[in-house]
């Protein structure tokens, strides 16, 4: 300030983890290195240190789409990125690659006259972590325990025991971002704060170094399955689509804390995860449906409340899996009812047509519509009527007229529902059942 004040033509370029805070700066953001091709800048550093250290290296295409890899999980951070390079020396690609989960042991050893805080990852990002107040240390711990995105409300659940005011709250997180800590983006309506991986898990090893790690998880399991019960009736509404989204930007989030629950063998905690996700079969995103196959192996016998569900998303997993009779299996094994045994039904049935029997696809699907019909819940209704129609008309019972009724019954129910992915089912069985006489209508 002295020099600007003393020297009014002066223009200084300076560099920092925040800003300085005086009259007339201007913050310029600078973002990692990209990371997301093999001629990427994070990449490029990475060979060129590579070449300092190991002057005969030569790298083949395969050698530099692991480097991206390595480099994209490294979130492009440039000391980072060095610290790996480093490791060349003493460990293949896929060794440093596969290392990455204890990336804050790995990345160590900087050049000899680096700083003595940017000679190891964790020395650079303990330097910063220091210099947070004693509650923004807290803060920075509990953040750490969302695997993915998270807004503000989620960030009050795990900072819940800090007793902060939401403006007091909003006040650490722009302090977080401010000092490179959290990054921040609007997204659906609301902001959505995220730690880069590397920041997390030192937020992470610092929170269970506290002794804390237990009592920041179980809060994230409590907010993700009030949250999971509600997305689960948003996905059955005309906001589909929104709630869609926001399923996806929550599947980190999802995926951690079942992880949390598998470890614990907290059955029931599992259950409230993923079973109310089972009406959604048609935009459930197949990671989770792959999570639900997984995990229907693990349940005991009975189940708990959600076990049902679980099957029924199960079943849809090991059908994008190519595991038709697993599926089928499945299906026989439990005691189909409500909602969650009509859409295990609704598998079963496509599985069935997989396998070649088209007959044992109609006798589930005929099972599926009077339960959905003894629902009362029109999309489920339309989706089954559809189905067999479709099932009918692919094994000649039906005429062409005759399924071109019924399917545009399954259609006006999906419209009374209002239920997007209903709708759009109807819609293709009208092309279904015109495909082998009328290819041209089917199409269009």
């Amino acid at each position: 300030e002295r020099i600007l004040d003393g020297a009014t033509r002066t223009t200084i370029l300076a560099t920092s983890r925040e800003g300085l805070a005086v009259d007339g700066e201007r913050i310029v953001a600078v973002p990692t290195l990209g990371a997301d091709r093999d001629s990427a800048p994070a990449v490029q550093l990475f060979i060129d240190r590579s070449t300092a250290l190991l002057s005969e290296i030569d790298f083949s295409d395969e050698d530099r789409s692991l480097i991206a890899e390595i480099c994209t999980r490294l979130d492009g951070i440039p000391l980072a990125v060095e610290l790996a390079a480093a490791r060349l020396p003493a460990m293949t690609l896929a060794e440093i690659r596969d290392q990455l989960e204890h990336r804050l042991d790995l990345l160590t050893g900087g050049r000899r006259r680096s700083r003595e805080r940017t000679r190891t990852l964790r020395d650079a990002i303990d330097w910063s972590y220091q210099l947070l107040d004693e509650e923004g240390q807290a803060v920075y711990r509990s953040l750490s325990s969302w695997a993915g995105s998270f807004g503000v409300a989620q960030a009050a659940a795990v900072t819940a025991d800090l007793n902060l005011t939401d403006f007091a709250l909003r006040d650490i997180l722009a302090d977080l971002i401010g000092k490179s800590l959290l990054t921040a983006e609007p997204s659906g309506g609301e902001m959505r704060y995220r730690f880069l991986e590397t920041l997390r898990q030192h937020g992470e090893e610092y929170l269970e170094r506290a002794g804390e790690l237990d009592a920041a998880n179980r809060r994230v399991a409590g907010y993700m399955s009030g949250w999971i019960q509600s997305c689960a009736e948003g996905l059955s509404t005309e906001d589909e689509l929104i709630w869609v989204e926001r399923l996806y930007r929550e599947s980190p989030n999802i995926r951690r804390t079942l992880d949390w629950a598998r470890q614990n063998e907290d059955w029931d905690l599992a259950c409230r995860l993923l079973g109310p996700l089972h009406a959604s079969v048609f935009s459930i995103s197949p990671a989770l449906a792959s999570l639900a196959a997984a995990l229907t192996k693990d349940l005991p016998t009975p189940g708990p409340p959600g076990a049902l569900g679980v099957a029924s998303l199960g079943a849809l997993g090991m059908y994008l899996a190519n595991m038709y009779q697993e599926a089928v299996e499945l299906a026989k094994k439990v005691d189909v009812e409500g909602t969650a045994g009509v859409t295990l039904l609704h598998t079963a049935a496509l599985c069935q047509l997989q396998l070649g029997d088209t007959a044992a696809a109609i006798e589930i699907n005929q099972t599926q519509l009077a339960a959905a019909v003894a629902l009362d819940n029109s999309a489920l209704h339309s989706q089954a009527q559809a189905g067999l129609t479709c099932y009918r008309s692919s094994a000649g019972l039906i005429g062409v007229e005759d399924a071109l009724v019924e399917v545009e019954s399954a259609r006006t129910l999906a419209n009374t529902s209002g239920h997007p992915s209903s709708k759009a089912l109807a819609a293709l069985s009208v092309g279904w059942v015109q495909i082998d006489e009328r290819p041209d209508t089917a199409l269009e």
